[in-house]
């Protein structure tokens, strides 16, 4: 839902991009080999459901993460990443 409603959006895809590089790291049902592939990553970022979204800094530190569900369109996703991005060093 959230590739069909966000995702893939040209206004998301162009809007994100200004400020982030876009990964996306699927983990489907049917192909096996696709979720074998992607597993280190769920276990390294300690992924317990989906769609979760991580951000990053520059360095690679991860500044925060979010069920991207609770932002179901473009504008709102857009706004919440960049009021992410804009209080990262306030904590």
């Amino acid at each position: 839902m959230m590739r069909k409603d966000v995702f893939t959006k040209k206004a998301f895809v162009k809007g994100a991009s200004k400020n982030f590089i876009l990964v996306e790291l699927d983990f489907p049902k049917g192909d096996p080999e696709v979720k074998k592939k992607n597993q280190p990553y769920l276990e390294k970022y300690e992924v317990s459901g989906f769609p979760t979204v991580l951000l990053f800094d520059s360095d690679g530190k991860e500044f925060t993460r979010f069920v991207a569900s609770r932002y179901r369109t473009t504008k709102e996703f857009l706004a919440h990443i960049n009021t992410s991005l804009e209080n990262k060093d306030l904590d």
